[in-house]
């Protein structure tokens, strides 16, 4: 059990600023702590900084609903003893220390901000009860399991972003070799023929199309906009298989199949459901690992037709951020990266899986991107649309 209290890893780290409260969080899971970085780069920019290391935090947020939450928040305690902590749940607990404030799930953004605010109160008030307030202490197998499981849990973070945006390098944009690597062509892959079936699904009258040359077979179903699998076909085999160009043997088939045969396929085995959205945004990101659709234009501006439904996708480094910034005004690719100075392979990877599903648009840029002065202003307002999207929902 113990490995399970560690602080909680951020998607990608700030930098500490001077008087920034820092906060580790405990038990909460990836999509929540990219929402809570969203909350700290806009409103509370300065303010908070999330830190992985739980010994070097001043304040803390817990997950009440976590697994095992009871004996977690018992070590937690006993290793933090007052440490000013906000406690986020669907109920409020019975009890609450002093050093404790509550927000209720779903978080509103305004009142997490106001918790915020009690938090760095209660820091100033309280004693420091941080690791390094303690007598220096010989580390014990527990403490090893602890540090461990938190290296671990970075490590496959780590990993977790290469699989879903690679490791390309930032291109030069005025070097064609260096640009030629940022492409690839989705219909060398089965992220083509997924994407060949369910339009074919949408287009043609039967209930369900049936993908052949699987090791099982794979139905879309087309008024549910679900997909149905065989239990033996694991994600992990399917990435694997993604990754793979197809050769020219291979032998793939997209039938439609009447309502009689789909009840007769649907009865004799135990399939998995997902929808069809969440699994074409996941091949796509899993085959284009930071690449960008043969055919992309560099140099036209790039907006969405409409906002991701984050709830139910993979999310990115940066997505909502670069969601929010295409919702306000088009810009290029590189352009987006450059205002968002972030690496440019996290935006390719969110326009390949975007384009994917037909949320993005692209036109030719009208006029010249803002001198620096309109940059900055368009900057500030960003994150304020992003938690606009977030009331209520986080």
């Amino acid at each position: 059990m113990t490995a399970l209290l560690h602080a909680s890893p951020s998607p990608t780290m700030h930098q500490t600023t001077h008087n920034s409260l820092q906060i580790a969080t405990v038990g909460m899971d990836k999509q929540a702590r990219h929402l809570l970085e969203l909350v700290f780069k806009g409103p509370g920019r300065g303010q908070y900084t999330l830190v992985d290391d739980l010994n070097l935090a001043e304040a803390g947020i817990f997950d009440k609903d976590c697994l095992n939450a009871d004996n977690v928040w018992k070590e937690y305690r006993q290793q933090t003893p007052l440490l000013p902590t906000i406690i986020v749940a669907l109920q409020q607990p019975a009890t609450l220390d002093k050093a404790c404030c509550f927000v209720k799930k779903p978080i509103e953004v305004d009142k997490l901000l106001t918790a915020l605010a009690q938090l760095k109160q209660l820091s100033l008030s309280l004693p420091k009860t941080t690791a390094t307030n303690f007598a220096p202490i010989v580390a014990t197998q527990k403490e090893y399991d602890v540090r461990l499981a938190s290296t671990l849990a970075l490590e496959q973070e780590e990993e977790q972003l290469h699989i879903l945006c690679g490791h390309s390098k930032d291109i030069d944009p005025n070097d064609p070799e260096s640009q030629q690597r940022a492409y690839y062509n989705p219909q060398d892959y089965l992220q083509g023929f997924f994407e060949k079936a369910f339009l074919q699904t949408q287009q043609h009258e039967s209930p369900a199309m049936l993908l052949q040359g699987f090791a099982e077979p794979i139905l879309m179903l087309a008024n549910e906009s679900i997909i149905l699998f065989g239990q033996n076909f694991t994600e992990s085999k399917l990435r694997t298989m993604t990754l793979m160009p197809l050769s020219n043997t291979t032998r793939l088939k997209i039938t439609p199949i009447a309502q009689e045969e789909l009840k007769k396929l649907i009865s004799h085995q135990h399939f998995n459901r997902q929808s069809i959205e969440s699994f074409l945004w996941k091949i796509t990101l899993w085959t284009a690992r930071g690449r960008l659709p043969t055919g992309t234009d560099l140099q036209k501006a790039v907006s969405l037709t409409h906002w991701p439904n984050f709830t139910r996708l993979e999310l990115t480094p940066h997505a909502m951020e670069i969601a929010a910034l295409w919702t306000s005004r088009a810009y290029p690719l590189l352009t987006t990266a450059q205002l968002l100075n972030i690496r440019q392979r996290y935006v390719f990877a969110f326009y390949s899986a975007a384009t994917t599903l037909k949320l993005t648009t692209q036109e030719k840029l009208q006029e010249s991107i803002r001198d620096e002065q309109e940059q900055s202003y368009e900057k500030r307002g960003l994150f304020q649309r992003v938690l606009s999207h977030l009331r209520g929902k986080f």
